[in-house]
C-alpha cells in the first residue's frame, strides 16, 4: 500500500500539480463496519470536510484531497440485569484524518456540466475511537455512558470509488460527487472493517 501512494505521488507531480485547482470540500458520511456477521450493527451517521485539488482537464486526471471523516457504526441490544430488561443504544465512533489519492476521468461534453470518475487507494490516520451508549429500562431514568475505545489500529488503508459532475455557476466551479469507500485491514486489530457512503460538494477557490 505505501508503493501505491508513492506511485501515486509520483505521477501527480509528473502530471504537474501546480496546474491543478484547489478547493474546500464538505459532505456527509453513511458508514458501518463489515467483517462481523455476528454483530447486529447499523450505520452511522457523520461529516467529512477539508481541501482537495482538482486537475480540470477533460480526460485521466487526479483528485487528491485531505479530510476529517467521521466513521463507524451504531447498535442496539437488551441484555437482563437482576432479571430486568436494559435496553442498550450506543455509537462506535471512529474518527479520521483521511487521505484519498483518486485518479479521476473527466467525460468531455459541450456545456458547463462535465461528469468524472473516480477510483483509487485512501489512507486513514485515527484521531480518536470513543463509545457512546444510553441504558435504560422501565421505570429508571436513562443512563448516558461515553469512554474511549483503546487498543485500536492508528492507521486504516483501503480504496473508494465513485463519481460526480462537475459545473460552472458564473465565475464559480462546483462539484457534486458520491464515493463508496472500503477498507482493507481491521480498525480495531480483529473483524471490522471500516465502509461506506460519503457524498460531497466541493467548491473551487
Amino acid at each position: 500500500m505505501k508503493n501505491i501512494f508513492a506511485i501515486m505521488l509520483a505521477v501527480m507531480i509528473l502530471t504537474g500539480i501546480s496546474f491543478a485547482q484547489i478547493g474546500v470540500m464538505v459532505g456527509a458520511n453513511v458508514t458501518n463496519f463489515k467483517g462481523a456477521t455476528e454483530l447486529n450493527l447499523n450505520t452511522r451517521t457523520g461529516i467529512t470536510a477539508g481541501l482537495y485539488l482538482d486537475f480540470p482537464e477533460s480526460g485521466f486526471g487526479f483528485m487528491p484531497s485531505i479530510l476529517y471523516s467521521q466513521k463507524g457504526a451504531t447498535f442496539s441490544s437488551s441484555v437482563l440485569e437482576d432479571g430486568v430488561p436494559v435496553n442498550i443504544n450506543a455509537t462506535m465512533k471512529y474518527d479520521y484524518i483521511e487521505i484519498p489519492i483518486l485518479v479521476k476521468y473527466t467525460l468531455e461534453t459541450r456545456t458547463s456540466f462535465r461528469p468524472f470518475l473516480l477510483a483509487g487507494p485512501y489512507l486513514g490516520i485515527l484521531v480518536s475511537s470513543r463509545m457512546a451508549g444510553t441504558g435504560s429500562s422501565a421505570g429508571v431514568d436513562p443512563i448516558t455512558v461515553e469512554t474511549d475505545i483503546t487498543n485500536q489500529r492508528t492507521f486504516d488503508y483501503g480504496f473508494a470509488f465513485g463519481g460526480g459532475i462537475r459545473f460552472d455557476l458564473g465565475n464559480i466551479s462546483m462539484n457534486i460527487n458520491l464515493r463508496y469507500s472500503i477498507g482493507m485491514i481491521a480498525a480495531d486489530k480483529g473483524q471490522l472493517k471500516n465502509s461506506g457512503f460519503s457524498i460531497m460538494a466541493g467548491l473551487l477557490l
